[in-house]
């Protein structure tokens, strides 16, 4: 992994694909030019499912994803801050509306620019089908710190928020951002992939057996993986001096991912000095997303608000 200087950002800014104009609102990017690494010889057409069965309120739920992309959502004023959004579905689909768009247009409400992930599945054929999501995230954090200055980003205030199996997504990019998963293809390629937060929402972090969603599980590395594979895709694992700040949210009464995935996260990341928030909230369940009818839901905006100005990501 190369870590450049941010003088020379400017110089790679000029293989940039986008060129130099600011993104438009809802602008949908893709990650890759041609055939994503690993999907070579992938032939499949996107399914898109309105979980919601609302029409004026749709709640897409997104399999058979050949061609990953981000889409933009902008503030009225942007104030530098950009997150990544990675919608949870247990590896299996993604929860695009109410686990990404819904969270983004948050953001937007405090300043913040948000990038919502179409990020591939790691059970729909792709060769290396473990590292798929995660080649994803690293490719689109690059992207973004890529044309920090063309979209009036701050290259080190770029986070990333993930729920649920997003939320794996999340805190594997935060602790593995150097692995090599895909061949450079192009000067994006040289800048570093690391967030420089993370915020995990009901997050799977473990691929123990003991605390993980077996779904989840199951998708990402098999029926049956040997132990080697649990610990390099378990996040807690991985956790260094390097890894960024976290803020982490759960519900005692999630019976779909246990919290014991974010207090194990939490102590880890105490343990190496990582700065770190949690909250438990005693109900909330599972997929609270940010609904202000729900417990968690309605709470943990404001205080991961408070926590992102606390660590000098917000003015």
């Amino acid at each position: 992994m190369i870590h450049l200087p941010r003088y020379l950002l400017p110089l790679l800014l000029l293989g940039v694909l986008l060129g130099s104009c600011k993104p438009e609102q809802g602008q949908i990017i893709p990650l890759w030019e041609g055939k994503a690494p690993g999907s070579e010889q992938v032939s499949m057409t996107e399914i898109r499912n309105n979980v919601n069965l609302n029409i004026f309120n749709p709640n897409r739920a997104i399999r058979q994803i050949q061609d990953p992309t981000i889409e933009i959502f902008r503030p009225e004023k942007p104030n530098g801050t950009s997150v990544l959004i990675c919608p949870g579905g247990g590896y299996w689909m993604i929860i695009y509306d109410k686990e990404g768009i819904d969270i983004a247009k948050w953001f937007n409400s405090i300043g913040v620019t948000a990038f919502v992930l179409k990020y591939r599945l790691p059970a729909e054929g792709h060769a290396n089908g473990k590292d798929i999501p995660l080649q994803d995230a690293q490719r689109a954090v690059r992207i973004i710190r890529a044309n920090a200055a063309n979209w009036q980003l701050d290259p080190n205030r770029i986070g990333i928020l993930g729920t649920s199996a997003g939320g794996h997504l999340a805190a594997l990019l935060g602790t593995s951002y150097s692995r090599e998963t895909y061949p450079r293809r192009d000067s994006i390629d040289l800048i570093s992939p690391r967030p420089d937060f993370m915020i995990l929402l009901y997050a799977v972090i473990s691929m123990d057996p003991a605390f993980t969603h077996q779904g989840s599980l199951h998708a990402l590395l098999g029926e049956d993986p040997p132990e080697e594979l649990i610990r390099k895709y378990s996040a807690e694992t991985l956790v260094d001096e390097n890894t960024p700040p976290a803020f982490i949210v759960a519900s005692e009464n999630d019976h779909t991912v246990s919290p014991e995935n974010s207090r194990l996260f939490h102590q880890v990341l105490e343990e190496k000095g990582i700065p770190v928030e949690m909250h438990i909230f005693p109900r909330g369940g599972h997929g609270f997303s940010v609904k202000k009818s729900n417990y968690a839901g309605s709470r943990w905006p404001g205080m991961c608000e408070s926590w992102l100005r606390k660590e000098d990501f917000l003015d």
